[in-house]
């Protein structure tokens, strides 16, 4: 099976962009923040930052979903509340 440009280019800038910046997939994300899968897709919905390329699954830098989670309004107890 052939894979398109777009792909290798997404593997490769994902592979250099891991090295300085903690890139996740929605799993991952909701394990570090300790989130639900519920929770997820509602800041997800509200507009949570999140980046994508043609063909493949989105995928969310740490750094801007904190950032975006406190500009946001939410903060963290024990989970991540309004």
């Amino acid at each position: 099976m052939l894979r398109s440009r777009n792909y290798f280019f997404f593997l490769y800038y994902t592979r250099i962009y891991k090295m300085t910046q903690k890139i996740l997939n929605s799993k991952e994300l909701c394990q570090t923040l300790g989130i639900s899968t519920t929770l997820f897709y509602k800041l997800k919905k509200s507009g949570m930052p999140y980046h994508k390329f043609p063909g493949s699954r989105a995928y969310f830098i740490l750094e801007e979903v904190e950032n975006w989670l406190g500009e946001a309004g939410y903060h963290q107890e024990t989970t991540w509340t309004k």
